[in-house]
């Protein structure tokens, strides 16, 4: 089959050492990894469910502005689910889904978002940074059409950088086209479209991975590298709706505050406000 599906790369475990993971070393729902240190020592790595955090996962963490570290990653419903994809005028039978976010990085390298169809089909989305720069891979129902988008501009580290994903889908009838386009600080958009000449049957996703995939998810082979992203994510949309993405998650691991301070959160909600 074309387009199997990968398992995403494990988390960080070694096997082979002495164990180092007693029974409940890890609080709240937490597992226990071993880990290989560069001294050549056995340790070990509590990987925290959402809200918890500290080295055995003690600490009750109310989270604003989540922050991955590279081994984290936030688990979001379905791009499908919360958003009535818009007919672009003139288009049909075309519909169009867009995907704001605000980021900051720490890293030149790593995994935005990524997320798939349900039951192992062929389309998907991977947003992520390569050398700096945000680039986009859309596979839209077919292993041929896996489209690709670049911005011709590099991250800064530790600033602060909106991107905005758009995607096209044909539903039903032939003749339709894909088509990808994403844009980054308000810089005139790029996009990569193709023709399709044969139909497409409407597809749904399934959740939304933040940051990283877990290890049990499955990733198609064309998506790319899936690379744990370090760094913030603040604001995040579909189709201008604007999700709180603690309040959305459905799961996650390993996330923590982004190190900004508390007000810039914007806890305060119905005209309330914050003060330090």
């Amino acid at each position: 089959m074309s387009g199997l599906l990968k398992p995403a790369e494990p988390s960080l475990s070694s096997p082979g050492l002495p164990s180092v993971c007693q029974k409940s070393l890890c609080h709240n729902g937490g597992t226990c990894h071993h880990i290989h240190l560069s001294s050549g020592a056995a340790s070990f790595q509590c990987d925290c469910p959402l809200h918890f955090s500290g080295r055995f996962c003690e600490k009750d963490t109310a989270l604003f502005f989540p922050s991955f570290s590279g081994n984290s990653y936030l688990e979001l419903p379905s791009v499908t689910s919360v958003s009535e994809s818009q007919i672009a005028l003139g288009q049909e039978p075309n519909r169009i889904t867009s995907i704001y976010l605000t980021v900051k990085t720490t890293v030149l390298n790593g995994t935005i978002l990524y997320t798939n169809e349900k039951n192992f089909g062929e389309q998907f989305l991977h947003l992520y940074l390569e050398e700096g720069r945000p680039t986009v891979r859309f596979g839209c129902g077919n292993s041929q059409n896996i489209l690709a988008v670049s911005v011709n501009q590099s991250v800064s580290k530790d600033v602060l950088l909106s991107i905005t994903v758009s995607y096209m889908l044909p539903v039903s009838s032939p003749g339709g086209y894909c088509m990808i386009k994403m844009a980054a600080d308000g810089n005139p958009p790029v996009q990569h479209r193709v023709s399709l000449t044969y139909p497409v049957s409407q597809s749904t996703f399934g959740s939304m991975f933040l940051g990283n995939v877990p290890a049990q998810a499955q990733v198609h082979q064309s998506a790319g590298r899936i690379q744990g992203y370090r760094g913030c994510i603040r604001e995040f949309q579909v189709n201008n709706k604007e999700l709180f993405i603690i309040d959305e998650a459905l799961g996650g691991r390993n996330i923590e505050n982004c190190n900004v301070p508390v007000c810039d959160y914007h806890p305060c909600h119905n005209g309330g406000t914050c003060t330090r």
